[in-house]
């Protein structure tokens, strides 16, 4: 989880900046261990968590959504049948007949 100062605070941020502060130093034995854990990024607040799980619902969701969406598209593959779109010469001279045999190979 990234620190508490990844993007500028917003109003209720600082609120629960100082929330956090003094619940801190309730449980801390001093005032700057408080702070300390305020802004680490190691003890995310209860809405800090609540946003990340959010996100990541969010994320995991549109995932989820493009997968099933390119899954269900259609697909065309091409068939079997091709016309052969060139010119056979025998001798200088268009082929005419049924006696040319022709092999492709991939």
């Amino acid at each position: 989880m990234k620190g508490h100062f990844s993007e500028k605070p917003t109003r209720p941020q600082k609120h629960r900046w100082v929330g956090m502060a003094i619940s801190y130093s309730q449980d801390s034995s001093s005032f700057s261990e408080a702070l300390a854990k305020t802004f680490d990024g190691k003890h995310p607040c209860k809405l800090c968590k609540f946003v990340a799980e959010e996100s990541r619902i969010r994320l995991l969701s549109v995932v989820t959504l493009s997968s099933l969406l390119t899954a269900a598209a259609p697909t065309f593959a091409q068939g079997t049948v091709f016309t052969y779109q060139g010119r056979l010469n025998d001798g200088g001279s268009p082929a005419n007949g049924t006696n040319y045999g022709m092999v492709f190979y991939l």
